[in-house]
């Protein structure tokens, strides 16, 4: 019995995994926090090979987590699957459009401290509107009085 497996079924399995959660979701924000976390972890697995030379002058890379060597660059594999899995997103984003534009939807959280601010601010122009009430209405008393004031030497 033979059991090959493609190269990228990875990346394709993930693909048809981002459109079902594209469609779940109504838009792309899982996909997206998805690919950023799976850059950041391949960074960080990355971060553990180190790009050596044997006694020949030949050129390999050790992984000093795993003690693991390989004569290819991992790094090429791991970007090109990136890579991959971007473009899949991409070509996503261009065949369903009226998912690609709905904006992420907010946290609660996040939300409510908008709010917070946005009243804040409300306030704080209440109490600017208040105190240039309570100046205009000083000014306009001052008036009145000085102008009594020249009427009464007239």
């Amino acid at each position: 019995e033979s059991s090959w497996v493609h190269p990228m079924d990875d990346v394709f399995r993930d693909s048809v995994d981002y459109f079902r959660q594209v469609q779940e979701d109504g838009g792309f924000w899982t996909v997206e926090d998805h690919l950023s976390e799976h850059e950041e972890q391949m960074r960080v697995e990355l971060a553990e090979w180190q790009e050596l030379f044997d006694e020949r002058g030949n050129k390999f890379f050790y992984n000093k987590q795993t003690e693991e060597s390989l004569r290819e660059d991992p790094r090429h594999v791991a970007y090109h699957n990136l890579y991959a899995r971007i473009k899949m997103v991409e070509k996503m984003r261009e065949r369903l459009p009226d998912l690609a534009v709905v904006p992420r939807p907010e946290d609660s959280a996040v939300t409510a401290e908008r709010e917070r601010l946005q009243k804040e601010q409300r306030d704080q122009e209440a109490v600017a509107i208040k105190m240039q009430s309570v100046y205009r209405v000083m000014i306009a008393r001052r008036r009145a009085i000085k102008m009594r004031e020249r009427r009464q030497m007239n």
